[in-house]
Parts: C-alpha cells; structure tokens; sequence
C-alpha cells in the first residue's frame, strides 16, 4: 500500500502552525511613511497591490498620487519582527499605462500547498495571519483618473465618494465598503462582507459571500454559495445566482437565472424574465407589466400581481416539475389560458370575481383551462398564460 506523506503532513501543519506561531509571537516593530507620485496622468490606471492591511481610497482634486502608510508587525523576536517589517514597505512603479503601488514583498505569504485548501486559507491560518500583520494604506488619488485596479487578501477595502471612472477589485477574506462608484466597477471576492452603497454599472461576483447593494443603475449579480445577499434598488438587474439566497427590494427591470437558490424579490416595477432555472424558488411580492418564465426545472413560483397594475403579460412556458401560483387582485380583468402535463390546476377565486369558462377540456394527459375573469371580451388588457410540459401544480388565487 502506498501511503502519501503530503496528504498526511497539510493538516499536521494546518494544526501545529498557527499554535506554534501564536505561542512564539511577541515583539511587535511599527513604521509609518508614504509614497507619492506628483502630477499623475488621469489617463493612467492605478493598480494596487497589497496583502494583509487594510486599504481606503480618498479622492481629492490634487494631480498627485499620495500613499500614506502605517504597518506593524509581531514576531518571535525584535530581529525577525525587524526583518518582516522591510518587506512591508510600500514602493511605486509605472508602465506605459499604469501606475503600480506595492510591497516590498509582493507576496509575503508563502504559497507551499499547506497554506492552500480547496482554493482557500483556513481560518486558523487566516487568524495566524492576523495576529502577525496589521498595517493599512490611506491612498489619495485624482478623482479624475481613469481607472483603479485592487488586490488585497485579508483586508478591508473602504472606496470614498465623487469616484466615476473605472474601478476592478479581486479580494480574497476581505470586506468591501463602497460609498458611490458611479462609474464601471467590476468586483470578485471570495469569503467576506461587502456594503456598496451607490454604483453606476456594477459586475459582482462573489463566492462564500455576503452583503449589501443600496442602489445601482445597471447590476450583473453572479453569487455562488453566498447566503444573504440583498439589493435594495436597481433600476436593471441581471442575475445568475447557484447555491444562494438573494433578497431584492424594488428592481425596474430583472433578468435571472439560478441554481439551488432562494430568491425573494418585493417589487417588480417593468419586467422580469426567468429562464433556465433548476432547483429554486422564487417569490415575487408585487409584480406590474410583464412576466416570462421558460425553461423551468423542479421550481417553485410565486407572483403576486400588484394591486395598481393596469396591463399584465405573464406567460410560464415549457416548465417541467415546477410549481406555479399566481395571486391577482380580485377586480382585474384577466384571461387565464392554463395548460397541462400530468399537472394539476387549480382556481381558487373570491366570490366577488366573475368567471366564463370558455374551455376546460381533456385531451390524453394535457388538460386545458381557458377563463375569463371581469370580462367578457377575448383581448383584455391582462393576460395568464401557463403552460407545464410535465407534472408540477398551477394555481390561480385572487385577492
């Protein structure tokens, strides 16, 4: 039998490490300095690059780049410490195109595989880290500049206001704090929190995620395994979700598809489109205008038509195992045309609605239902049209 060591000594080192670190550390050395870059070109992109430190961005209306920097270090022993503390110097760089600020070290951590699980530090090494480093950068830039690039692990990223250009940020076991971006941002995090409070066009992506977006124009929300992610407005949301749970307070218009999620949305106020969605449920509290859902598998969905809404095309079509209800308000005039696999159908009206049956026939295993409701007239301005290829339930409430 073959025995492999490596697999053997990672969670050996995995356990020892932070113990043995934590036990040795010590003496702590301090330094405090800056860097500047004079009369930068706002058609340059800034890129950051930092580990272990928190790192917040002021814009200002000075030409200058200036980096103000504070870093302390614990270790074993005053010369180690001492020997640490120069690889967290801050130094600066420039390209054709791009200014670089960075570390001494570009990369203090080593990246023998012990340190890497599944992608992924673990938190005792996250905490071993922490207990080491604690430093952050104060960076002042030209609200002008075209466009910031960021790399930060184990830190908090805080993004001030009166920012329009470009913004990209890739972190891992950081937190993000955006008060207004109002330009093109493009996230991707990994484990942490993050808080954007006001964006132009935003493309986040998150895995291991949480948090919260205030409001943006235009979203491109891509969460896996993020629980508890909430958007409180955005005028245009695209969402494609796997293994999550969003909540969404008022969108204009949404586009999603997800996998294993949980979606909840309270106001939809122009259209919302479903399309491929496995293994989810989604839950609509007030829906206007327009509604589209193709491609269903094993879902659940529940709409509630608001009460104001004046014109409505819902259509649900070739959906499989899912669960369809809709809630519409009692007085609306509607022809529901419900269409059937092996599925079952059920209307569950107030006494006050005034329903013609035009056609409720059987054929094989399709059933159909077409009714009129509050109206006599074949064209009304609302329209429910759900059609299920194979089982599931389609249910019709009024309110």
């Amino acid at each position: 039998m073959r025995i492999n060591l490596k697999s053997l000594l990672i969670p050996l080192l995995l356990f020892l490490t932070p113990c043995i670190l934590e036990a040795k550390a010590q003496f702590e050395e301090k330094m405090a300095a800056e860097v500047r870059i004079k009369n930068a070109s706002t058609e340059k992109e800034l890129k950051l690059f930092y580990s272990n430190g928190e790192i917040e961005l002021v814009f200002w209306n000075k030409k200058d780049i200036l980096l103000k920097y504070e870093e302390a270090v614990t270790a074993s022993s005053q010369q180690e410490a001492r020997s640490i503390l120069t690889t967290r110097n801050a130094f600066h760089g420039e390209s054709d195109d791009a200014y670089m600020l960075y570390l001494g070290n570009k990369d203090p951590l080593p990246r023998d595989d012990y340190y890497y699980i599944a992608g992924a530090y673990t938190e005792k090494i996250k905490k071993m880290i922490e207990d080491t480093y604690n430093g952050k950068w104060t960076v002042y830039v030209p609200r002008t500049l075209k466009a910031i690039a960021i790399r930060n692990t184990y830190g908090t990223i805080n993004v001030g206001e009166g920012y329009e250009g470009q913004l990209h940020i890739n972190v891992l076991h950081s937190d993000i704090n955006i008060t207004s971006a109002m330009g093109m941002s493009m996230i991707n995090m990994a484990h942490g929190k993050f808080n954007i409070k006001k964006c132009g066009y935003l493309n986040l992506r998150t895995s291991y995620a949480y948090g919260t977006i205030g409001y943006a124009q235009m979203l491109n929300l891509d969460p896996h395994h993020s629980e508890n992610v909430e958007v409180k407005q955005a005028d245009y949301l695209n969402l494609a979700g796997k293994y999550s749970k969003v909540y969404i307070d008022n969108v204009q218009d949404i586009k999603m598809t997800s996998l294993h999620s949980d979606i909840e949305i309270g106001k939809v106020a122009s259209s919302a489109i479903l399309n491929k969605m496995e293994h989810s449920t989604v839950h609509i509290t007030n829906l206007y205008n327009r509604f589209d859902a193709y491609q269903l598998k094993n879902t659940k969905l529940n709409t509630s038509i608001a009460k104001d809404c004046n014109a409505l095309n819902f259509c649900a079509r070739d959906n499989s195992l899912t669960n369809v209800t809709v809630h519409i308000p009692s007085e609306m005039k509607v022809s529901c045309l419900l269409t059937s696999m092996q599925a079952k159908t059920h209307l569950n009206l107030h006494s006050s609605v005034k329903q013609r049956v035009v056609r409720n026939q059987k054929d094989g295993q399709t059933n159909q239902i077409h009714t009129l409701l509050n109206t006599t007239t074949f064209t009304p301005t609302s329209v429910i049209d759900v059609y299920n290829n194979y089982l599931g339930e389609i249910k019709i409430f009024s309110y």
